[in-house]
């Protein structure tokens, strides 16, 4: 939800700059793209658990670290990285229902997985 507030964030740090804008929007898209080539071979060699935990935390302080960011260059370095951290549960969300369900009822699972991340975006806004 970091575009409506977009332009007070830049305001904040007295700038104007429509290039600023679309880079702290695209760097957090750029770090999700980024995090699953890490997180689903990690996953792999030291269990999804230990990995979706240490990334919930590390997204935890990066958003801290947005938060309290002292100047623009500081905040574009943490929302790379909040995105980087936050793909780990997206990427690894199959993995784990796999290993915790049944087979017989993997497949409704999965719907409701999808449909959950497919209808956030649109619900989100509404609230």
């Amino acid at each position: 939800m970091f575009a409506p507030a977009l332009k007070s964030v830049l305001a904040s740090f007295g700038s104007t700059s429509e290039t600023i804008a679309a880079l702290l929007m695209a760097i957090f898209v750029t770090g999700y793209a980024a995090g699953p080539l890490v997180w689903a071979p990690l996953s792999e060699l030291y269990g999804r658990r230990l990995i979706t935990n240490i990334t919930n935390i590390l997204f935890l302080f990066t958003n801290l670290a947005s938060a309290m960011a002292p100047n623009l260059p500081a905040l574009v370095v943490a929302r790379f990285f909040g995105g980087f951290f936050s793909s780990a549960c997206f990427v690894l969300g199959g993995g784990i229902i796999n290993d915790v369900i049944m087979p017989q009822f993997q497949g409704k699972v999965m719907a409701i997985y999808s449909f959950g991340a497919l209808m956030a975006p649109v619900i989100g806004p509404m609230t």
